[in-house]
C-alpha cells in the first residue's frame, strides 16, 4: 500500500448523504461548476462502509475522498468515522464533513476522529466555490493513500519490502 499522486488517477468522491434532494443538488452543482470527479453515493454509514470495502464494480476505486454528512440513519457520521478509523485497511481514508450542524461540539468531535475538514452545507450552498476549491486543492496538492480493502495485513507488511 503506497501513496498515489492524483494526477495519474482522478480522485473519486464518495458522498455519504441520506437526503436525496441534497444528493441531487450536490451532483447538479458539481456538474455546473465543472467538477469532473466521479461521484458515488451512499445513503447512510453502513452503505458507505460496504462501498469502501467492496472490490468489485459496486465499490469505489482508490484514490478517493469521502464527503460525510453527520446526521444519517442507521449509522451516523461519528459512528461511521469510528468504524473507518478502527479498520486497519480504511483508517487512512480522507474524510471531509459536509453537514448542516454548526455546533462546536460536532466540529470538535469530527476533528478528534481525524477528519481533513469540516464544512457546513449552508456555506457550500451560499458559495459552492468553497467545496470546489477544496476538492481542487486537495487533488492537486495532496498525495492520497492507496487503499485496497481486500488486502490482508500480512500482505501489506511484506509488500512494503518489495516495491512494485
Amino acid at each position: 500500500m503506497g501513496m498515489v499522486e492524483s494526477e495519474s488517477n482522478p480522485v473519486n468522491i464518495l458522498v455519504v448523504e441520506d437526503n436525496p434532494i441534497d444528493r441531487k443538488l450536490l451532483a447538479r452543482r458539481m456538474l455546473k461548476e465543472e467538477v469532473r470527479n466521479p461521484l458515488v453515493f451512499a445513503g447512510d454509514g453502513i452503505e458507505a462502509l460496504e462501498i469502501l470495502r467492496r472490490r468489485d464494480a459496486g465499490g469505489i476505486a482508490s484514490p478517493f475522498l469521502v464527503l460525510l454528512d453527520l446526521r444519517l440513519p442507521k449509522m451516523n457520521g461519528f459512528e461511521f468515522l469510528d468504524a473507518v478509523r478502527d479498520d486497519p485497511e480504511l483508517a487512512k481514508s480522507i474524510v471531509v464533513v459536509l453537514t448542516t450542524s454548526d455546533d462546536e461540539r460536532d466540529v470538535d468531535e469530527a476533528y478528534r476522529r481525524q477528519v481533513a475538514g469540516y464544512l457546513s452545507k449552508e456555506e457550500v450552498l451560499a458559495d459552492f466555490g468553497k467545496l470546489k476549491r477544496l476538492i481542487e486543492a486537495m487533488e492537486s496538492s495532496l498525495r492520497f493513500p492507496v487503499i485496497d480493502p481486500g488486502q490482508s495485513l500480512e500482505n501489506a507488511a511484506t509488500e512494503g519490502d518489495n516495491p512494485r
